[in-house]
């Protein structure tokens, strides 16, 4: 699967227009750069088959593909931070199934997602969902290179865990709220890398 012509139909006619261009001049170079960079375009918005998800009870799955950058307690929830980069899987999926309760887009900066001070001032996309566990949050956070967030959820909608809910265009950063609860266990590190919709970010016991 591929969400290059589903999203973002447009990006094609640049390298066919290298790729033309070259072959009008026969410019072998410029037939390469439009070849690569038509490549890198089907690459870079490929979805993989999701694995296997290991064997936990009530797993919490990750919302993203990336390396967790942060975990901290804030009040009554978890905030875990995963920054994604240019060669990562770009498509987010549903942590936990539940309902979707309201998604909010929040107008912000640009600022690079590596920086987790100042990029949590970002554009970004809110999605908050009801669970058996309480309220579940995921962000979809812009980075200095993205300009566009593209979220599938609609409130009041039953999404099942694993299920797509969005794409962020070129870099980025996926926040998480999981609520605080004797029963719930956080199973990531910092610095682990993740799969979305198959690594175990949290389960209860």
């Amino acid at each position: 699967m591929n969400y290059l012509f589903k999203l973002s139909p447009l990006l094609t006619l640049i390298p066919i227009f290298f790729i033309l261009i070259g072959l009008y001049f026969y410019y072998l170079y410029v037939i390469g750069f439009g070849v690569f960079l038509l490549y890198f375009l089907f690459f870079f918005f490929r979805v993989p088959k999701r694995g296997i998800v290991p064997n936990y009870r009530n797993p919490i799955l990750a919302p993203c593909y990336g390396t967790i950058r942060e975990i901290k307690r804030v009040k009554n929830y978890y905030h875990i931070v995963t920054t994604l980069s240019l060669f990562d899987v770009h498509v987010q999926y549903v942590p936990y199934s539940g309902i979707v309760r309201k998604k909010m887009y929040k107008k912000g900066e640009f600022n690079m997602v590596y920086f987790l001070k100042k990029s949590q001032y970002n554009e970004r996309m809110v999605t908050i969902f009801d669970t058996n566990v309480r309220p579940i949050t995921v962000s979809q956070i812009a980075g200095m290179t993205t300009r566009r967030i593209q979220n599938f959820a609609r409130p009041l909608r039953i999404m099942k865990q694993g299920e797509h809910m969005g794409f962020i265009c070129f870099g980025s950063r996926v926040d998480m709220l999981i609520p605080v609860n004797d029963n719930i266990k956080i199973s990531v590190s910092v610095g682990e890398r993740i799969k979305g919709g198959e690594t175990v970010i949290a389960y209860t016991s």
